[in-house]
């Protein structure tokens, strides 16, 4: 049954390429025609002899860079600075400035692309058609050095720019690096929907070259989803169109996802026959970014395929030239792709050392990389276009106002009747400007408490899946350790009883840690055993905590969930450390009505009129998370009467 099973993948597989085969001769003729448009340019060039032709031709050339060898590319920005050392003009020092930076990003020489673009910073604002191209180009800079906050910022600004100019090209380009960031963050839906929102940007033909590095990403993205189907289509789109438009950086890229589909219905030799081929056309296009990549991919193959020895060794070469070449953000994969072979090797004490630098290189990364800010900013970007449009629609109103008072003294009585319609088209312009405010209210909460819960399985993320793994490796090493040495000295057994028992305390409470700040059994069984898993934990003699739970037969909508238990563990933990109380009682009912909870304790109590002036922000989180889902909280306490703590929030039946 499994070789039936694999034969139908295999048979799968050779359609799919043999319909990629007849795609690639298709964009044959496109291949052939891109080639020849090149080579009539560069005779142009060089048969020109007015300064402003040979501009123009250059400006071609250089803004079809990914047709144009590595070696070219640069002969071309010599060129063009030349020719702006003999115009003399601000205008071409600067385009000269931004050719010469692409050509240093793709190279490697992220640094020098940076300092060209801090030279002029304050004259490329007076340039708008060249202005949101170094933008954008910096964006990959900080794209390529794991800062996405500022990636996102000239992304950002960039598209703006754009969209104000109507550049549909740099809109495709700025769109698409919104993308790129999103998925170097490992948020793949987000790309997703950037990358499929740069495709609909235009339908023009003359765009096309730009789709081949989108389908790549795209079949990058679902291959990490492990929607492998889809991954395949985008892979034999980004190939086709990739060939055929000479795309060599397409190219190669599609080779690496191919590569890793292969892997995934085990043909472990043609994955490493087509990882192979897209390392050798990242080495011809020479951008180190891309070749650390590779090579951390290919050391990954080898571990898959048991050749430990080349694993490891091309593994320490990308470490290496990530190092030399100043890329920090490749070094995580880099060093996964090692401890992954010295773990299938069985040398696990040099797999605890790489995986105590991932740690250190995790934490780094964060510190550069703030999910919480690109979610502002998101929504920020969200709202200025919102705003942009309220903007437009009040200077609708406006410009009718002035229709209206200057008809009112030609036909009073119907100047009459159109005041009082515009009152009412006023009206309701201000009720739909209300919803909107609220709605963009509402986004922005949402997007705070998403990023908060992102930020809780992260850390709890890293701490079971970096610290926990690191005291596990350090436990069994000890372990082994003693297999092989025979401890006689009572004493010294003593210590390692008491070094193995502190270990797996350790492990018990990194464990613990984890799971109180992403609780399991929220993900997995709901919202009623998660409760009770808490109460549970926190259950004592000094106080007896009773639950009660009644309706919740199946799991509730996630974002409910999370903010029901985020105010009950908020609520708990106030009442053992402020109430002085020894029984609590909490009630958690689903009825036609939503869902009520109430928290009672019997313990000292507080004023109620002094809660607004606490400096505390606990009760405000609650607050703003029960209003978020539009619930309502009431709250009855009084000094030394205990306290009841009742809210409500609606359920909407899908």
């Amino acid at each position: 049954m499994h070789n039936i099973l694999k034969l139908e993948k295999l048979s799968s597989l050779s359609f799919s390429y043999l319909i990629l085969f007849v795609c690639i001769l298709f964009q044959h003729k496109i291949s052939y025609s891109q080639s020849k448009y090149i080579d009539s340019l560069s005779q142009l060039y060089f048969s020109a002899t007015e300064i402003k032709t040979k501009k123009q031709i250059l400006i071609n050339l250089c803004e079809n860079y990914r047709m144009l060898p590595i070696d070219k590319f640069d002969k071309f920005t010599n060129e063009f600075e030349n020719l702006a050392i003999k115009s003399n003009t601000l205008e071409d020092k600067l385009l000269a400035d931004l050719y010469r930076s692409v050509y240093f990003l793709k190279v490697g020489k992220g640094d020098s692309c940076f300092n060209r673009y801090q030279k002029n910073k304050d004259d490329l604002p007076k340039f708008a058609s060249i202005y949101p191209k170094f933008l954008f180009y910096i964006g990959n800079y900080y794209v390529k050095n794991n800062q996405h906050k500022e990636a996102f910022d000239h992304f950002y600004k960039a598209l703006k720019l754009v969209e104000e100019n109507n550049d549909t090209l740099y809109m495709v380009y700025a769109k698409a690096g919104i993308g790129w960031a999103h998925m170097e963050m490992n948020q793949m839906n987000k790309a997703i929907n950037w990358f499929n929102s740069t495709l609909i940007t235009t339908s023009n033909f003359q765009f096309q070259k730009n789709y081949a590095a989108i389908y790549t990403n795209l079949a990058a993205c679902y291959g990490a989803l492990g929607k492998y189907d889809t991954a395949r289509f985008y892979c034999q789109k980004a190939l086709a169109l990739g060939i055929g438009l000479n795309d060599l950086v397409s190219q190669a890229n599609a080779n690496f996802i191919l590569g890793n589909l292969y892997m995934v219905d085990d043909q472990f030799h043609d994955a490493e026959m087509v990882f192979m081929e897209g390392y050798r056309i990242h080495k011809i296009i020479g951008d180190p970014f891309f070749i650390v990549s590779d090579m951390a991919d290919i050391a990954l193959h080898f571990s898959n395929t048991k050749q430990f020895d080349k694993g490891i060794a091309m593994a320490k070469e990308a470490i290496e030239y990530a190092v030399a070449n100043k890329l920090d953000a490749k070094l995580l994969i880099c060093y996964d792709a090692l401890q992954n072979n010295y773990k299938e090797a069985g040398q696990f004490k040099l797999q605890a050392e790489c995986l105590s630098i991932m740690n250190s290189l995790r934490d780094s990364v964060y510190r550069k990389t703030s999910e919480h800010a690109v979610a502002e900013m998101n929504t920020k970007y969200e709202t200025e276009i919102k705003e942009k449009t309220i903007q437009k629609q009040q200077f609708e109103i406006s410009k009718k106002n002035y229709l209206l008072f200057g008809g009112l003294g030609f036909f009073l009585l119907l100047g009459v009747l159109v005041f009082l319609l515009y009152r009412n088209h006023a009206y309701q312009q201000e009720k739909h400007l209300q919803f909107e405010l609220i709605k963009q209210q509402d986004l922005s909460t949402k997007a705070v408490i998403e990023a908060e819960e992102n930020e809780r399985k992260r850390i709890a993320a890293d701490l079971h899946d970096g610290v926990g793994q690191m005291l596990t490796a350090v436990k069994m090493n000890l372990e082994g350790l003693t297999d092989r040495i025979m401890i006689a000295n009572p004493e010294d057994k003593n210590v390692y009883e008491k070094v193995k028992l502190l270990l797996e305390e350790s492990c018990k409470e990194v464990r613990n840690v984890s799971h109180n700040i992403m609780p399991n059994a929220l993900l997995k069984s709901g919202l009623g055993t998660a409760i009770k898993d808490f109460i549970e934990k926190v259950n004592n003699e000094k106080l007896q905590i009773n639950l009660s739970v009644t309706g919740i037969h199946e799991k509730l909508s996630s974002s409910i969930e999370i903010v029901v238990y985020r105010v009950i563990q908020e609520c708990v933990n106030n009442v053992i450390k402020h109430s002085k109380a020894d029984r609590l009682d909490i009630a958690i009912i689903k009825d036609i009505d939503g869902l009520n909870v109430t928290i009672e304790d019997n313990g000292s109590g507080f004023n109620l009129s002094n809660l607004s002036h606490a400096k505390g922000i606990g009760m405000r989180n609650i607050r703003t998370r029960i209003e978020y889902l539009k619930g309502s909280l009431d709250i009855d306490t009084k000094p030394g009467k205990g306290t009841l703590i009742a809210f409500n929030i609606p359920i909407i039946e899908e």
